[in-house]
C-alpha cells in the first residue's frame, strides 16, 4: 500500500494548496493564505529536481478547490461540465508547475535572494494568466484569498487586485525567509519587511475611513438574489425566474432604493432580443421609479457568426436620451445596454 501513497515531500505542496482553498470564499479563512505558499516554498528550496512536480501538485489542489463549480455548470451535459473542470484545473496547474520550474532555474543562478523577487514575479504571472483569451481565469488569484480581509482590500483603490496578490506573496516570502534563510543578512532583510507589510492594511484602511466620515449624498442600492438552483432556472424557463425577481422587487419598501442589482443571468434569456421581457423590465422600473442592473445572456453577430456574450443590462425609468454602449470588438466581452421603455419599438 505504501508505494501507492505520495511521498511525504509531496504532501507539503498539497497542504499548501488546501490552505489557500480554505482562505478563499466561501470559507474566507484569509489568515491561512499568509502561510499557504510556505510549504511549497520549502519543498522548492530543498528539491534536487526541476521543481515542476511540486508546483504541479500545489496547483492541482488549489485550482481544483477554486474552479470545482465548473463541474456543475448549467446548460450542458454533466460529463461535459466535469471534463471542462478537469481540463481547466489541469491547465492552471500546469502553469503553476511551469512557474516553479522557471523559478528553480533562477534560484540556482542567483541564490537565495531569488526568493525576494517572487512577489513581483507572482503578480506578473497572474497578469499573464488573466490575459489568455478564452483560457483566461480571473478566479484562482491570490487576491481572492483576502476577500474577508477588508482592511487590506482598500489598497485596490490604488493597485487593483495585483496589489493584494503582491502583499500575500510577500508575506509568504518573508515568513519563509525567516524560517529557511541560511544567511543572516537575508533574515534581517525579511524581518525588516514585517513592519512595512503590517502597516500597509492599516494605512489603507485609515485612508478609506475618511470617505466614511465625509457627508455625501447617499443612494440606496437593493441587492436581489433568488434562491434558485443554477440548473433549475434553465429548465423552468424565463417566466419562472421573472415571477421570482418581480416578487422580490415588490417585497421591498416602495421608494427605499434607487438602484437594484440582479445577479448574473438572472433571466435565462437573450434579453435584448426578446422584447416581451425587455418591456416587462422597463415597465417594472417605471412602476418602482428605480434602475435595475441585471445579467443576461446575449450574442453579437460578427460577419456570418453569432458570438455568445455574458451580458449586463441597465434598465431605468422613462428617461430620454440615455446612451446605449456596446463593446464587442471581436465577438468577446460584454454589453452594457440601456433598455428604454419603448425599446422594442
Amino acid at each position: 500500500m505504501r508505494r501507492f501513497l505520495p511521498p511525504q515531500s509531496r504532501l507539503l505542496p498539497a497542504l499548501g494548496g488546501l490552505l489557500l482553498v480554505a482562505a478563499s470564499p466561501p470559507y474566507n479563512l484569509y489568515i491561512l493564505a499568509w502561510v499557504g505558499l510556505v510549504p511549497l516554498f520549502m519543498m522548492l528550496e530543498k528539491t534536487r529536481g526541476t521543481g515542476f512536480t511540486e508546483g504541479l501538485i500545489s496547483g492541482v489542489v488549489f485550482n481544483t478547490g477554486i474552479v470545482y463549480w465548473l463541474a456543475f455548470n448549467s446548460g450542458t451535459y454533466l460529463g461535459v461540465a466535469a471534463l471542462t473542470m478537469v481540463l481547466a484545473a489541469a491547465i492552471l496547474a500546469l502553469a503553476w508547475g511551469t512557474a516553479a520550474w522557471l523559478f528553480i532555474k533562477l534560484r540556482r543562478i542567483i541564490g537565495f535572494q531569488a526568493w525576494f523577487f517572487v512577489p513581483v514575479a507572482w503578480v506578473t504571472w497572474e497578469g499573464w494568466l488573466t490575459h489568455l483569451g478564452e483560457l483566461a481565469f480571473p478566479w484562482p488569484l491570490l487576491a481572492l484569498t483576502q476577500a474577508g480581509f477588508n482592511q487590506l482590500l482598500q489598497i485596490m483603490e490604488f493597485t487593483g487586485e495585483a496589489g493584494v496578490s503582491f502583499w500575500v506573496a510577500a508575506v509568504n516570502v518573508v515568513l519563509f525567509a525567516l524560517l529557511c534563510a541560511g544567511r543572516k543578512p537575508d533574515r534581517i532583510f525579511a524581518a525588516a519587511c514585517i513592519p512595512i507589510l503590517a502597516l500597509i492594511p492599516v494605512v489603507a484602511n485609515l485612508h478609506a475611513s475618511k470617505y466614511m466620515q465625509q457627508k455625501r449624498d447617499v443612494i440606496n442600492v437593493l441587492a436581489v438574489q433568488a434562491n434558485v438552483a443554477a440548473h433549475e432556472k434553465w429548465i423552468k424557463g424565463a417566466q419562472f425566474s421573472w415571477e421570482i425577481y418581480d416578487s422580490l422587487m415588490h417585497s421591498a419598501e416602495p421608494g427605499s432604493f434607487k438602484i437594484a442589482v440582479w445577479p448574473e443571468t438572472a433571466l435565462p434569456i437573450h434579453l435584448m432580443h426578446q422584447s416581451l421581457f425587455a418591456n416587462r423590465l422597463t415597465a417594472l422600473t417605471d412602476e418602482l421609479d428605480a434602475w435595475v442592473v441585471t445579467g443576461a445572456s446575449d450574442y453579437h453577430r460578427l460577419k456570418d457568426e453569432y458570438k455568445p456574450l455574458n451580458g449586463a443590462f441597465l434598465s431605468g425609468p422613462s428617461w430620454k436620451n440615455v446612451p446605449s454602449v456596446t463593446w464587442c470588438p471581436s465577438g468577446r466581452g460584454f454589453r452594457f445596454n440601456s433598455l428604454l421603455p419603448h425599446w422594442a419599438n
